[in-house]
């Protein structure tokens, strides 16, 4: 008799520590997103779990050395320090209970976990698949886009969405492999349909992003490659033609982002948030330190003390030095993006930048994780990964 051959599945410990932290950050995420459908879930309940993922998917240890124990005491410092900022400023302003505070530490763990190991491609690639089909599951059924959601406002259907990309592609850099195309584009028809305008540009800058990575990609095999865009440009007039000169589809997507840029064109009560903001904030020395209080400022104190706009929310939330100390970094990453030719990050971290500008989604908010994930591997030049594929970072 032969001798019988047995086959075991071999997981290196590298790859098996990141499933544990991308599963951790996945339901992270999920968590934090079912809260949309279920109003009647407990706000404390909602960031005991997300916190709970958050410290488990940074708990689990590296498999190499990816991040410096200097790097390591920085950031832990760093959190510190707008930790005890942002406690100083909400007992001036009053503009946040105390617990939203604990926030910050979401991000903190969520940034550790990606720095420390890779997120796991296949299971980022599927969860971030199973939102946006989701999404265009209901734009099939007709479902009006601020009927979507429970609470919150049809805003959430693009951050939502962008989220998860970002992640997705922030995985297939780290992974190196091959760009795709077909979520940003799918993004980019959800962002239509929910008539968001500061999300409608987000996602035609991130669609054009990475199509530009994916041209830059793949050098050995241009011609193959030239031919997919050709294609892609194709359909892509294929969907412009449908979208203006069918009825369906130009209700669907067109006409209600069109009446909305008639009826407000860019202008919008964010702008006078903006300038009510500042002009309160040059009111008084403690209210340009600490931050200015919401209470004085009727139309942000109207919308629930929303600004929609992270970075006043910054600066209400932890003070002009904290303030001065993230625009520092963000701009210094940018600067060492662009030195160190990783364009797709750039492009990605500005991505970012662009939507939070319109919202209140940074800064003790969702994307605090990946928003400290690009400034600390930018300004500490770490995660060079090897882009051959991806066309570097």
């Amino acid at each position: 008799m032969g001798e019988i051959k047995t086959y075991k599945l071999k997981y290196s410990k590298e790859s098996t520590r990141s499933i544990g932290m991308t599963i951790f950050i996945i339901l992270f995420t999920y968590i934090d997103f079912s809260m949309k459908f279920f109003p009647a879930m407990n706000n404390r309940l909602i960031l005991g779990l997300c916190l709970s993922m958050a410290i488990l998917a940074a708990l689990v240890p590296s498999a190499k050395n990816n991040i410096s124990r200097e790097h390591s005491r920085f950031i832990l410092f760093y959190f510190m320090f707008i930790f005890i900022m942002g406690l100083i400023s909400i007992l001036y302003t009053k503009n946040f209970s105390m617990f939203r505070i604990f926030y910050i530490t979401q991000g903190f763990f969520i940034t550790f976990a990606l720095l420390k190991n890779k997120l796991n491609y296949k299971l980022i690639k599927y969860s971030t698949y199973a939102i946006i089909i989701l999404f265009l599951y209901f734009i099939v059924s007709g479902i009006n886009a601020n009927n979507v959601f429970n609470i919150g406002s049809r805003n959430g259907l693009t951050f939502h969405s962008l989220f998860m990309l970002i992640l997705y592609y922030i995985s297939i850099v780290q992974n190196n492999k091959k760009v795709d195309i077909i979520p940003s584009f799918i993004g980019l028809l959800i962002s239509l349909w929910a008539t968001g305008r500061s999300g409608a540009l987000a996602f035609s800058f991130l669609f054009i992003v990475v199509i530009l990575e994916y041209i830059k990609s793949d050098q050995r095999k241009k011609i193959k490659m030239y031919s997919k865009i050709v294609f892609i440009i194709l359909i892509i007039l294929l969907l412009l033609y449908l979208l203006l000169n069918n009825n369906t589809m130009r209700t669907l997507f067109i006409e209600p982002l069109m009446k909305r840029f008639e009826n407000e064109g860019f202008e919008s009560p964010r702008s006078m948030m903006i300038t009510g903001y500042i002009d309160e904030a040059k009111s008084n020395l403690l209210s340009f330190l600490f931050g200015a209080k919401y209470i004085n400022i009727p139309i942000i104190h109207y919308f629930n003390n929303n600004p929609h706009n992270s970075f006043i929310n910054m600066h209400a939330q932890f003070g002009m030095i904290v303030w001065l100390l993230n625009l520092f970094l963000i701009v210094k990453t940018q600067l060492n993006f662009i030195l160190t030719n990783r364009y797709f990050y750039f492009g990605l971290f500005l991505v970012i930048l662009m939507r939070i500008f319109t919202d209140d989604l940074a800064f003790t908010e969702l994307f605090d994780g990946i928003i400290y994930y690009f400034i600390f591997i930018g300004f500490f030049q770490l995660d060079k990964t090897n882009t051959s594929k991806s066309g570097g970072q």
